[in-house]
């Protein structure tokens, strides 16, 4: 069986005329070759997404993962996997005086191979230490998912190749079967795309098309484009732009759109993603209000949502945002998918803090039922962007070495609810976690979120810091209005 990679549209690489104005940066380029089926890869993956996401000092460093299907026999198949990276792999073994490749192996600059981190980082102190071989520049623009860059390489590129790829970052897979199965793997640097290396015409000239995958969330998207030589595969140079830095050409969809639709309105990102937001009328500006990110649960929609805590929006006076879970369950509702809805998400609470000029300081996630298992998991994934986590009704409870431990988090579960039998989790969990993990027993509540007075509470407790988290049990009906609102 072909893997999804391989049934995605192939890439194209054709002439095109680019007279876009978007600049790229130069970069070090560090490939990994890696498997979601090997079981020493995670580590590796999460190596270069520090490297992608800037950290350390990395912010020159351009990772690019090739995930491999070599391994897919073993339990489980890499949905990145592409027949198109297997003689990429092999090419660079072979540059490297290599039989044959391994997983996971590192290349710096196209020279030689390693898998421990120690060595890249000598190896990317020595290419620092050298101007590089050629420039690179990209120029690029997007038209209805499809990506055109056109690179010129500066220098003596006679004897220079250039390829161009397109990667995604903020990509997770829930591993449900072979040597990780139990483990949800964040991915970052992760090529989707893939274009066959090409001779610079008369003047240095590259151009590429990249027809982008469809799953893909824009704001996660970039580019690379390198030039190395021809015979040994050093790289000579390379450039990085990112989905933000291309132009949109006249007439095409923007990365975003509006629309309003009765009291909210309706915000969807260029490849589908799509939230439902709230803004309480005569909201100032300033200060800055907070955003609440609210996740519905498995067949809900973001409508109900927002039907339900608008009361709540409006008493903090707070932007409230609902996303829409990315499986559509055949007019059941949506369901989400830990596999892509998580950069998804994550992408969308950025657009509306930056659209609707939301405090990037305070924003809490809300979930209810399979939504709250989502914002658990967010919370970890995306620590630097929300302040806390308030669970309703959910599906499970994070492990003692889940990395929820930093999350301040408040988890409601009503006591006729047949998810209650995670009670006893949820008590270990106030002692892990401990002190910022409060867990409330809601007396007479079946599968459903509690009354809004107690999300008020709960997201008070999130920004109330020196607040100790403990349990306590609470009648179904608060008999009180919400309290004040309290601010960090």
């Amino acid at each position: 069986m072909k893997s999804l990679m391989a049934l995605l549209p192939l890439l194209l690489c054709l002439p095109l005329r680019a007279d876009d104005k978007a600049a790229s940066t130069q970069v070090v380029v560090v490939e990994l070759f890696a498997s979601q089926g090997c079981d020493l890869c995670p580590a590796a993956e999460e190596y270069v997404a520090k490297m992608s996401r800037g950290e350390r000092g990395y912010h020159d460093v351009a990772p690019l993962v090739y995930h491999l299907d070599i391994v897919d026999d073993l339990g489980w198949k890499d949905r990145f996997a592409s027949p198109d990276h297997n003689p990429v792999h092999r090419a660079c073994a072979k540059a490297a005086g290599l039989a044959d490749g391994y997983i996971p192996m590192l290349v710096v600059q196209g020279e030689g191979h390693t898998h421990q981190q120690a060595e890249v980082e000598a190896r990317l102190k020595k290419a620092r230490g050298g101007a590089a071989a050629l420039r690179v520049e990209a120029r690029g623009g997007i038209e209805k998912g499809v990506a055109t860059l056109d690179a010129v390489v500066r220098g003596d590129w006679k004897n220079a190749e250039v390829f161009a790829a397109a990667f995604e970052d903020g990509l997770s897979t829930a591993v449900t079967a072979g040597k990780n199965r139990g483990k949800t793997l964040a991915e970052s640097g992760v090529v989707r795309r893939l274009c066959a290396a090409v001779r610079p015409d008369a003047a240095g000239k590259a151009r590429f098309r990249i027809e982008l995958p469809k799953d893909a969330v824009a704001e996660n998207v970039g580019f690379v484009v390198v030039a190395r030589d021809v015979k040994t595969r050093k790289v000579l140079g390379a450039a990085r732009l990112r989905h933000a830095q291309l132009e949109t050409a006249a007439g095409a969809a923007p990365a975003e759109t509006v629309k309003r639709e009765g009291d909210w309105d309706v915000l969807t990102l260029d490849g589908g993603a799509l939230a439902k937001v709230y803004v309480p009328r005569g909201l100032a500006k300033e200060p800055r209000p907070a955003l609440v990110v609210m996740l519905h649960g498995w067949g809900g929609d973001p409508d109900g949502i927002l039907r339900f805590a608008r009361e709540l929006a409006d008493h903090r006076r707070a932007i409230l945002c609902a996303p829409r879970g990315g499986k559509d369950l055949d007019g059941s509702g949506f369901g989400w998918d830990p596999e892509s809805d998580v950069s998804a998400v994550a992408a969308l609470t950025r657009r509306v803090i930056a659209r609707y000029g939301a405090d990037a300081k305070r924003v809490s996630i809300v979930g209810f039922s399979a939504g709250a298992a989502m914002a658990a998991f967010m919370c970890v994934r995306e620590k630097d962007l929300f302040d806390g986590c308030v669970s309703c009704a959910t599906t499970e409870i994070p492990a003692a070495d889940s990395g929820f431990k930093d999350v301040r988090a408040v988890f409601f579960l009503g006591d006729r609810d047949p998810n209650f039998s995670l009670a006893p989790e949820a008590r270990r969990a106030v002692k892990d976690f401990e002190p910022g993990f409060a867990f409330r027993v809601v007396k007479d509540l079946g599968h459903e979120p509690p009354d809004p007075v107690y999300l008020n509470d709960a997201l008070n407790f999130l920004a109330q810091r020196s607040e100790k988290g403990d349990e306590q049990t609470l009648p179904r009906a608060p008999g009180r209005k919400m309290a004040a609102v309290r601010v960090k």
